[in-house]
């Protein structure tokens, strides 16, 4: 798709703008992590599944931030100790005084940008693909037609979008689309053996949602 494709063509464009920047300094930690995004660029284009490995590895590396600041002759230095931000960095933290130096330990914050870019590209990544549904408990509204499958179509809102193979009928209202997330807002994972999910169930013509829980494989 592509916004899946502007996605990692974001994060090559930020590996290798943060090699320009590192040209004097190519062997380092944070020229590693450009690396790493451009393999992953090239991961994605092949449509190896590599590439989300190494896309998550390139974003989790920018999280921390540890620096030395110095003061000399009325001059601030920075002496970055642990700095893998990829071109760009937009930092919050404290700083340990010892004169005459002061450790700073901070976070970068652009980061929750690219994971949230990230979550969409994964959960792109599973349109097409086959899923099956049990409910949590004998209460849920969709027991008696457990198990469900149904193939994602489409991401919503933070949520999977799917079609069930044939409509069920609940007090007289059909349903066939579905919408579902994990519990735990984590990205959702087709080679766990189940996930426990929201599940909202889509009535037809109307829009109108029935939710219930479920697991999901």
């Amino acid at each position: 798709m592509k916004k899946d494709f502007l996605i990692s063509l974001v994060i090559l464009l930020l590996s290798l703008i943060n090699i320009f920047f590192h040209q004097n300094q190519l062997i380092s930690l944070s020229v590693g992590i450009s690396v790493l995004g451009i393999i992953g660029f090239i991961s994605f284009i092949l449509k190896n599944n590599l590439y989300k490995t190494l896309f998550l590895i390139w974003i989790l590396a920018q999280f921390p931030i540890i620096e030395v600041h110095e003061i000399k002759n009325g001059i601030k230095y920075v002496n970055p100790i642990f700095d893998l931000s990829q071109a760009f960095r937009i930092k919050i933290g404290f700083g340990l005084t010892y004169l005459p130096k002061t450790f700073y330990i901070g976070i970068n914050f652009i980061p929750f940008a690219y994971y949230a870019l990230y979550k969409l590209l994964v959960a792109n990544s599973l349109i097409s693909s086959s899923v099956t549904i049990i409910p949590v408990s004998e209460q849920s509204p969709i027991t008696k037609f457990a198990p469900l499958t149904a193939k994602i179509i489409d991401t919503e809102n933070g949520f999977l979008k799917a079609e069930l193979s044939e409509k069920i009928e609940i007090e007289g209202n059909e349903y066939q689309i579905l919408l579902f997330k994990t519990i735990d807002k984590s990205i959702f994972n087709l080679d766990k053996t189940r996930q426990k999910c929201i599940i909202k169930l889509i009535l037809i013509n109307t829009g109108i949602e029935l939710q219930t829980e479920g697991f999901i494989k």
